[in-house]
């Protein structure tokens, strides 16, 4: 089980472009995604690669057999969140 980077270009998850960290681009395949052995590096790297833009880059959980590489589930990159933005509860 690795994991890749990737965004969705319309949000329907009909146009993927997949991260490829070694050339700092984009490709159209899977397998030119660069896999992440580790959940949170690439977490790290979807946070790294989105700051100061609007969209998030999301992580796919892939399985490789046979020279192939197959998506097993989608998963959304966390939500940028500052601690000055969170709203505290005020005490009574």
């Amino acid at each position: 089980v690795r994991y890749v980077v990737f965004s969705d270009i319309d949000g329907s998850g009909r146009w993927r472009l997949w991260l490829d960290v070694s050339s700092d681009g984009y490709g159209m395949s899977i397998d030119q995604a660069t896999l992440f052995k580790r959940k949170h590096v690439a977490r790290a790297v979807a946070r790294a690669y989105s700051e100061g833009s609007r969209n998030d880059l999301l992580i796919a959980k892939i399985t490789t057999k046979n020279g192939k590489r197959r998506v097993l589930k989608y998963e959304k990159a966390e939500p940028r969140t500052s601690g000055s933005r969170r709203r505290r509860k005020r005490r009574a």
